[in-house]
């Protein structure tokens, strides 16, 4: 069943009116929230979207960032996460007597003794957040990895993670000029705002020295723990993610990292992200991207002495919207802890 929304607005108003009705009858409609991690520097986030990279890297990395899409557009949508992943041993040591670094340093991957046969746990946690309109998420991960040496160049991992997400509807945010007389508000009215879920998600992951090979399905278990009978309980079926990388050494000073991310539900549009970084002696890095969703965008980085970072993006969405949005914005900050010295952040 669909509906009209119809707001109380001046003529100054109507752009945001229009975008807004645009995002509010998605979700009215469909009682779908925005797809997730629709993030252009996803790679932070990546231990959430695939629990297998959980402390692939022998140190403890802390991430927070924020992002702000369609920066003009009043109500769209706005996401906040923070996380932090490592090994157990990093987490009981502040000095690690063996590290396991970065492959985007390969002058000194050579270093490393890593014998196959041997394990490494990791775990993590990621907490999330995002609005817009008269919609809100939280969410919160749990993750661990399973990691197997099973050579000395590469590294196979496993992981599983529970996530739990409440859901709220805000229904002050929305005016209708006859609320009473429209049904699919007075359902959604009669209904509780909030609904929680329990989740279950996997992932597996080939690691090595210039490349690696993910696949995640979020969602292949759900447990409903509150819900909203009319909005279908906030349960969208399973997410499926594949991510790659390869790392290009381009002579002593450069390297060149092609990325990507695809994302498919059967409630959403296939989304295919596409970053290449160009990043110099693993202190600045600058990216293109490219999304199959009618995006296009830059980021760029840098490293701060030897454990911060910093990293920022903007994205133009090419289709309709872009002329009205004013861009995608989004900041990360990230620290590492209990590191080797020589290695570097996580700069896929």
């Amino acid at each position: 069943m669909k509906t009209i929304i119809r707001f109380h607005i001046s003529r100054k108003e109507y752009r945001n009116y229009y975008l807004m009705v645009v995002l509010i009858l998605n979700f009215v409609t469909n009682s779908k929230a925005q797809e997730q991690f629709q993030l252009t520097n996803f790679i932070y986030s990546i231990h959430a979207i695939n629990p297998a990279f959980t402390g692939i890297e022998d140190a403890v990395n802390l991430n927070i960032g924020y992002r702000r899409q369609w920066a003009a557009v009043e109500g769209a949508p706005i996401t906040y996460y923070a996380g932090f992943n490592g090994t157990l041993s990093a987490l009981k040591d502040a000095k690690p007597s063996r590290k396991t670094l970065r492959k985007s340093i390969p002058r000194y991957y050579g270093k490393l003794s890593k014998e196959p046969g041997s394990v490494h746990h990791g775990v993590g946690v990621y907490v999330s957040g995002e609005s817009y309109g008269p919609y809100q998420e939280t969410s919160a991960y749990f993750t661990y990895s399973f990691m197997l040496q099973v050579s000395k160049s590469y590294l196979l991992a496993f992981g599983l993670s529970t996530e739990y997400a409440i859901q709220h509807f805000n229904l002050n945010k929305i005016s209708l000029y006859n609320p009473d007389l429209d049904q699919v508000y007075q359902n959604y009215a009669n209904s509780p705002s909030t609904i929680s879920r329990l989740n279950f998600n996997a992932g597996v992951l080939i690691y090595g020295k210039n490349l690696f090979a993910g696949y995640s399905l979020h969602q292949f278990a759900s447990i409903r723990l509150s819900q909203n009978n009319f909005a279908e309980s906030g349960y969208q079926g399973m997410y499926h993610f594949f991510t790659a990388g390869y790392n290009l050494s381009i002579g002593y000073q450069f390297t060149l990292q092609p990325s990507t991310l695809v994302r498919y539900n059967k409630s959403f549009n296939l989304q295919a992200d596409v970053i290449t970084k160009l990043i110099y002696r693993e202190l600045l890095w600058a990216g293109f991207l490219w999304s199959y969703d009618n995006a296009v965008g830059f980021l760029f980085g840098l490293r701060i002495a030897n454990s911060l970072y910093l990293g920022y993006s903007y994205e133009y969405n090419t289709g309709d919207i872009g002329g009205y949005s004013q861009g995608t914005h989004e900041l990360v900050i990230g620290y590492r802890l209990f590191g080797d010295r020589n290695s570097s952040q996580f700069l896929w």
